[in-house]
């Protein structure tokens, strides 16, 4: 059966995004943090609408799940931006396109809430960047990050 994707509410599927958190840490988690999600603060930005979350399913089984913070831009109030916080799909899950129409489901969600520019993070060790390009977005800053002791 085909992947399905759909934009569901944080609060509905929490339990299961942690439990395939559990994955998604395993590839891309940073070593000196252990994974500890803050689902409050999700709850929170769902129940004010400014948080989308999109799951792909497959035979009813969640196999993927994208979730962007929404809000206006600081300089620019009359345009809203969706920062991806998290995209992940399982290993299994990532046949031919899939990845590619998960996320411009997600494109396609967020026009229709009114969002004008979106925005993702690539992980070094797990960089998709190649793939981002290859579907229309431009590189367009450069993150640096420390770790304060």
């Amino acid at each position: 059966m085909m992947l399905q994707f759909e934009s569901v509410r944080y609060f509905d599927v929490h339990q299961e995004i942690e439990a395939l958190g559990i994955e998604h840490y395993s590839e891309i988690g940073q070593a000196d943090m252990a994974m500890n999600i803050h689902h409050g603060y999700f709850v929170a930005l769902d129940r004010l609408g400014q948080l989308v979350t999109i799951v792909a399913r497959k035979d009813g089984q969640m196999v993927g799940y994208m979730v962007f913070v929404v809000q206006p831009f600081p300089h620019y109030r009359d345009y809203y931006r969706a920062v991806n916080d998290a995209i992940f799909m399982t290993k299994a899950a990532r046949t031919g396109r899939s990845v590619m129409r998960f996320i411009q489901f997600a494109e396609e969600t967020l026009k229709s809430a009114g969002v004008k520019k979106v925005f993702f993070g690539s992980k070094f060790r797990k960089d998709f960047t190649d793939l981002m390009i290859h579907i229309g977005y431009d590189p367009v800053e450069t993150i640096v990050c420390k770790t304060l002791n």
